[in-house]
């Protein structure tokens, strides 16, 4: 039923656009049960087939292959641009069970390497692998944006084109994947399903109104009262307990969560990484893991945790410990729009950095003088968002989440 009223809140919202047929030009191309990142997978499309279309829901087309229908993005028929070598890090296209397998390994095992760094322990890489959007509460969750914002504002601000080339594939997830393991295990993940829900329904809503819909965004917080966010390749983001509590309604959240996004969106963390692929020679482990070996699983893991230490830990020092001070005001202008495009107000941000001035952080692209230049940048572009009307805050709904959670 609830998956009836997502396609069918969908339709009504953005309308159809009529295609005859989609060509399949992008590998990770996925057929999932709705037209949402965070429906289920039901098969991966190959690429050079051509479907019929039956309808165009938004920015996804339903077609049938093998006999089972579903909904693919309509980015799914543009080929990807600027390959380069981080993304062509092993090009063999593994099953979706190998690429679960491996990334579960890969990421099990260096997050085991970091916590053995930092004396902590493994506790949270399963929620984290398996976590799933409720598509309830997101129906819900979307079916009040609806009502609060009409649908026809979406269309702008506009999105500012990108000329960053695009990493997306599995190899980006398996990274991804791999370095936020460690980053959970280090600090420990706070285990409150109604903040994790909350937090997925936002993020994954402003995710829809943003130029990377078709994403496979998840949101954690991390249990440490220190400010900080982090963003990985492949559409991991984490958020400190510590932020939570320093933002103080919906719309406040909302620009947060598209930063990060936008992080993501952009290829931030890779584009950094293509700085250092020099370092970077992991394809030989990658390759392993991609085997469809069923035993192979400890030995993948171990493979990966031996080969691969020193790369990602050369990574994960780039990444999580914050030294992508160029990327903060591009994120910034991408996450005001997003939050814009979603029915949020985006000149809460101001009022965000003000606090963040002031806030306990572990990371260096928060620290004070990186602030203030966001702020400054922030009072320059504001007005690029003053003929904007109707856009809302939602602290009730804010209210709500901290009522019902122990946090």
């Amino acid at each position: 039923m609830i998956k009836r009223l997502l396609i069918l809140l969908i339709v009504m919202s953005i309308g159809f656009i009529h295609a005859d047929n989609i060509t399949i030009k992008r590998v990770r191309s996925y057929l999932r049960e709705g037209p949402g990142s965070f429906y289920k997978v039901i098969t991966e499309l190959p690429v050079g087939e051509t479907y019929d279309v039956e309808e165009t829901v938004g920015r996804w087309v339903k077609i049938t292959c093998d006999n089972q229908a579903g909904y693919v993005s309509e980015r799914a028929g543009t080929e990807a641009k600027g390959r380069n070598a981080i993304n062509q890090i092993g090009n063999d296209v593994p099953s979706i069970q190998v690429s679960r397998h491996g990334m579960s390994a890969g990421a099990k095992g260096f997050s085991g390497k970091v916590a053995s760094l930092h004396g902590g322990s493994i506790n949270g890489v399963e929620k984290m692998l398996e976590y799933e959007v409720n598509l309830t509460k997101y129906g819900n969750f979307a079916l009040r944006g609806k009502n609060d914002y009409h649908i026809s504002a979406r269309n702008e601000p506009l999105i500012p084109a990108s000329s960053a080339p695009e990493f997306f594939s599995y190899k980006e997830q398996l990274i991804g994947f791999t370095l936020a393991s460690s980053v959970i295990e280090k600090y420990g993940m706070v285990d409150d399903d109604v903040w994790t829900d909350y937090v997925n329904c936002l993020g994954n809503y402003v995710a829809s109104n943003s130029e990377g819909f078709d994403r496979e965004f998840r949101f954690f917080i991390l249990d440490i009262p220190e400010v900080n966010a982090y963003a990985f390749p492949g559409g991991v983001i984490l958020i400190t307990n510590g932020l939570l509590k320093l933002v103080d309604n919906e719309a406040e959240l909302a620009v947060v969560l598209g930063h990060e996004i936008a992080h993501v969106n952009r290829f931030h963390g890779l584009m950094e990484m293509e700085k250092r692929k020099h370092h970077i020679n992991a394809e030989n482990a990658f390759d392993e893991l991609d085997r469809e070996v069923p035993d192979a699983y400890d030995e993948d893991a171990k493979k990966l945790e031996a080969e691969l230490e020193d790369d990602l830990l050369n990574i994960y020092e780039t990444l999580v410990e914050g030294r992508l001070d160029q990327y903060e005001q591009e994120a910034d202008q991408l996450g005001m729009i997003y939050a814009a495009r979603s029915g949020y107000d985006p000149l809460v941000l101001g009022s965000v950095l003000l606090r963040l001035q002031h806030a306990t952080c572990n990371n260096e692209h928060m620290r004070s003088e990186i602030v203030s230049k966001r702020i400054s940048w922030f009072n320059e572009s504001k007005a690029r968002f003053h003929h904007l009307h109707g856009l809302k805050m939602n602290l009730e709904r804010f209210r709500e989440k901290e009522q019902q959670s122990g946090l």
